[in-house]
C-alpha cells in the first residue's frame, strides 16, 4: 500500500480471511499517524474478508485519498455499512455484491460519496434505501438487486435523471409500477421479481432518448394487470421487454407484426413456455395447458397436459431411445433462459458441432457423444436445471457456480459411472435427495447454497471423494463420530468446512482421513481443547481452525512437516508455545497465532517461519530469535 507508484491492486480469488491479512499490525506502531495510499483501484472480491477495520479502523489509518473503484464481491462482510468507505471521498465505483450487510443504506452516503457514478450492492440485506440518495447527480449505474425492501418503489427513484441502468429485481416492492418518465438515459431497467400490483402507466418511459441503446427492460414475475397496449410498448426496441409471470389478460395485435409474432412478445392464455413467457424465434413454441389465464406464463400447473399448440410436424410415436447430446443441450438452453446467458456463441446453431458451443468440451471434437465437459460458472442461468444432462453419455465435469438455477440430484444415477466433478456453489439447490446414487463423484463444491441442520450422512457414501466444499452454509450441530464413517472418504484430500455454525470438539475419526491434505474449520462454534491427533495427520498442507472457540493450550505439530499454512487465529488459546511446536522444512510456510492469550515467550526454533503472533500475552522474545529474523518480520 505504500508502493509510491501503486495504482492498482487486485488481490481478488485469494485466502484473504481477516483484516491484518491486508494490513499488518507492525504498520500501525510505525506509522502512528497512519499512511497514505495512493491506489486509484482496489479490487478485493471472492475472498473471505469479513471485515475492512484494518483498511478503515483506527482512524482511518490507511488514507486513500485517491482511491476511485472499490470491489468487495463475495466477501464476508457483516453487519451495517461499514463507515469507512463513507470516509473515501474520491470513490467513483462501488461494488458490495453478494455480502451479509444489513440494516438501511446510510442517509450520509451521498453527501461523502457525491463523486460515485456506479454503485452495486446486491444481494446483501439491506432494509431502507434514503432519500438522500437522489443527491448523487453524477450516479448512472444504480444495482439494488437481491434486497428485502418490502416497500413500494421509492418515488425519488423515479427523478434521478442521470440513471443509465437502473435493478431493482428481487427486493420485495409493493404496490404500483412507477412511470420513471423523467430517466431519459435509461439503457436498463429490471425491476422484475417483485410484488407490482395495477397496470402499466402509459407513459412508461416515455421520454427515453436512446432507444436505439436499450438493452433490456424486465417486468416479469410481478402481479401486473391489464392490457398489453402500445402505449407504452410500441416505442421499446422489438424483443428488448420482458412482461412473462404477470396476469395480463389481453394483449393489442397492433404490436405484433409478420417478422414478430405475437407469441414472440408473450404467450398466450391456456399456453406457455418455460424460458421467458415467450417464444423463442417465428415459430411458435409455446405448449398448451389449459390451466393458465394469462399471458406470459414460464410454468403448467401440475397434472396439466403440455404438448405444442401448432406443432410444425406430427408429433413422433412414443419411443424409449434416449435424446440425442444435442437434444438435452437445447434443452438445457431453453429451460435455463439461454437467450439471456452472459456466453452463449454458437448455442443452438444447428450447423455448428456442440463440441463448439461456448462452455463445452469433447474428448474427440469430432464426435458429439464425447461431450464431458460443461463449463457455466457465473452465466445468468435461471430456471431449472434440466436432469437430463445426466444422460449424457460421457459428462465428466459440471460447472454451474454462481448461477441462480434451481438444482435437483434426482436421476444422477444416470451419470454414475462418468460424473467425477459437480461444482454447484451459490447455486438453487432443492434438495440433497439422489445425491447418494453419484457414486464416481470426486470433487463436489456445495458451497453457499443455504444448507442447513446436521452434517447429513450421504456425503459418506461418496467413497471416491477426493474434494468436498461446503463452506458458507448454514450446518449447524456436532460432527459426532457416529455420523457416516470417515474411514469410507479413503480418497479424501480436501475437506472445507468453513463458514457454518459446527459447534462442540472436533470427532475423533477426522484422524483417519491419512490423505487429507487440506482442512479448513474456519470461523464456526468448535470448541474444547485442539486434539493431539492432529499431529498425526501427516499429509496435511493448510491447517485453518481460526475464528472458533478452542481453548487450552497449544498441541505440538511437529510431524506436519508439509505444512505451508497454519492458522489458528481468533481463538481462545492459552499457556505458552511448545518448544518443538512446530518443525517445518520449507521455506513458504506462513502461520498465524494472533488474538488467543498465549504467554511466556516466543521459542527461537520458530524463528525462520513466518508466522503473525499479534494480540497476545507474550513477555519475552530471545536474541536468538531476533537475531535470525529479516529485518522487520516480527509483528
Amino acid at each position: 500500500l505504500q508502493l509510491p507508484f501503486l495504482r492498482s491492486l487486485k488481490l481478488d480469488n485469494n485466502p484473504i480471511t481477516y483484516p491484518h491479512d491486508v494490513v499488518r499490525e507492525d504498520l500501525y506502531e510505525e506509522n502512528a499517524e497512519g499512511i497514505e495510499s495512493g491506489l486509484s483501484q482496489l479490487d478485493l472480491s471472492h475472498t473471505d474478508l469479513y471485515s475492512l477495520q484494518s483498511l478503515t479502523g483506527k482512524d482511518n489509518f490507511v488514507n486513500f485519498f485517491e482511491l476511485s473503484k472499490l470491489m468487495l464481491n463475495d466477501c464476508q462482510l457483516e453487519g451495517t455499512f461499514p463507515e469507512g468507505i463513507l470516509q473515501m471521498d474520491s470513490l467513483v465505483e462501488l461494488s458490495m455484491d453478494r455480502n451479509h450487510l444489513e440494516g438501511p443504506i446510510p442517509e450520509t452516503l451521498a453527501s461523502q460519496l457525491d463523486k460515485m457514478e456506479y454503485l452495486s450492492l446486491r444481494d446483501n440485506k439491506f432494509t431502507a434505501i434514503p432519500l438522500t440518495l437522489s443527491e448523487l447527480s453524477a450516479l448512472e449505474i444504480l444495482t439494488l438487486s437481491g434486497n428485502p425492501f418490502n416497500v413500494p418503489i421509492p418515488l425519488f427513484l423515479g427523478g434521478m435523471t442521470s440513471l443509465v441502468e437502473l435493478d431493482l429485481s428481487s427486493c420485495g416492492f409493493t404496490g404500483p409500477l412507477l412511470p420513471f418518465t423523467q430517466l431519459s438515459s435509461l439503457t436498463l431497467l429490471d425491476v422484475s421479481h417483485n410484488k407490482l400490483t395495477g397496470s402499466v402507466p402509459s407513459t412508461f418511459l416515455c421520454c427515453l432518448t436512446k432507444m436505439d441503446s436499450i438493452v433490456k427492460i424486465d417486468l416479469g414475475d410481478n402481479n401486473l394487470s391489464g392490457s398489453i397496449d402500445t402505449s407504452p410498448f410500441m416505442q421499446f426496441p422489438v424483443g428488448s421487454y420482458l412482461l412473462y409471470d404477470n396476469k395480463f389478460d389481453s394483449l393489442d395485435d397492433n404490436l405484433c407484426h409478420d417478422d414478430y409474432p405475437c407469441h414472440r412478445i408473450v404467450c398466450p392464455p391456456k399456453t406457455y413456455n418455460s424460458k421467458l413467457g415467450r417464444s423463442s424465434g417465428n415459430d411458435n413454441d409455446c405448449l398448451t395447458c389449459p390451466s393458465v389465464s394469462y399471458y406470459g406464463a414460464t410454468a403448467c400447473l401440475a397434472g396439466s397436459p403440455s404438448t405444442p399448440v401448432v406443432p410444425t410436424t406430427p408429433p413422433p410415436p412414443p419411443s424409449s431411445s434416449p435424446l440425442t447430446p444435442r437434444a438435452i443441450l437445447e434443452k438445457l438452453y431453453q429451460d435455463t433462459g439461454g437467450d439471456g446467458w452472459k456466453r452463449n456463441l454458437h448455442w443452438n446453431e444447428d450447423s455448428v458441432s456442440i463440441c463448439s458451443w461456448e462452455g463445452l468440451e469433447c474428448s474427440d471434437p469430432s464426435n458429439e457423444n464425447t461431450l464431458e465437459k460443461i463449463q457455466l460458472v457465473d452465466n445468468d442461468l435461471v430456471g431449472e436445471f434440466p436432469t437430463e444432462v445426466y444422460s449424457l453419455p460421457s459428462l465428466r465435469q459440471l460447472y454451474l457456480t454462481r448461477n441462480k438455477v434451481k438444482f435437483s440430484f434426482e436421476g444422477i444415477g444416470a451419470a454414475a459411472t462418468t460424473l467425477e466433478v459437480l461444482d454447484l456453489g451459490e447455486v438453487a439447490l432443492l434438495s440433497l435427495k439422489g445425491l447418494e446414487m453419484a457414486s464416481g463423484l470426486q470433487e463436489l463444491d456445495l458451497s453457499r447454497t443455504e444448507l442447513s441442520g446436521p452434517l447429513p450422512s450421504v456425503f459418506f457414501s461418496l467413497t471416491k471423494l477426493r474434494q468436498l466444499a461446503l463452506q458458507h452454509n448454514r450446518f449447524s450441530g456436532e460432527i459426532p463420530s457416529s455420523v457416516g464413517d470417515w474411514r469410507h472418504l479413503v480418497s479424501l484430500q480436501t475437506l472445507l468446512l468453513g463458514g457454518n455454525n459446527f459447534k462442540g470438539s472436533l470427532p475423533q475419526k477426522l484422524y483417519q482421513l491419512q490423505e487429507l491434505t487440506v482442512l479448513d474449520l474456519r470461523r464456526n462454534q468448535f470448541s474444547g481443547e485442539l486434539p493431539s491427533f492432529l499431529n498425526d495427520m501427516t499429509s496435511l498442507t493448510e491447517l485453518d481452525l481460526s475464528h472458533n472457540r478452542f481453548s487450552g493450550g497449544l498441541p505440538v505439530l511437529n510431524h506436519l512437516h508439509k505444512l505451508t499454512h497454519l492458522d489458528l487465529s481468533y481463538n481462545e488459546l492459552t499457556g505458552s508455545l511448545p518448544d518443538e511446536f512446530l518443525h517445518v522444512p520449507l521455506q513458504q510456510f506462513y502461520g498465524s497465532l494472533a488474538s488467543n492469550s498465549l504467554q511466556g515467550g516466543i521459542p527461537s526454533s520458530l524463528s525462520s517461519l513466518d508466522i503473525n503472533f499479534v494480540n497476545n500475552q507474550f513477555t519475552s522474545v530471545t536474541t536468538e530469535y531476533c537475531s535470525a529474523l529479516p529485518d522487520g518480520q516480527l509483528y
